[in-house]
């Protein structure tokens, strides 16, 4: 991806936003550019209520055999990084 001057980025920023049609993950990019502004990305606080709520989620369904591969996963990262 090229590097984009600061208008061109909030331009190309704002187009994908507006493009967002899933509430869900609408909600998980703003928690991720909240973390991300507040400058805690590297941080991931396993005690706060939201991240217990989301690992025993996340558990709820791997017991439930909700998972996907390795190469499912990838495959995932390279479609929502072509958006």
């Amino acid at each position: 991806m090229p590097v984009l001057s600061l208008n061109e980025a909030k331009t190309a920023l704002h187009e994908r936003i507006d493009g967002l049609t899933d509430e869900e993950r609408a909600n998980e990019l703003l928690h991720t550019v909240a973390l991300f502004l507040a400058e805690e990305v590297d941080e991931f606080d396993s005690t706060s209520p939201d991240a217990i709520r989301r690992l025993e989620e996340g558990l709820r369904q791997a017991e439930a055999g909700q998972t996907i591969t390795t190469n499912e996963l990838l495959q995932k990262i390279k479609e929502w990084s072509t958006r």
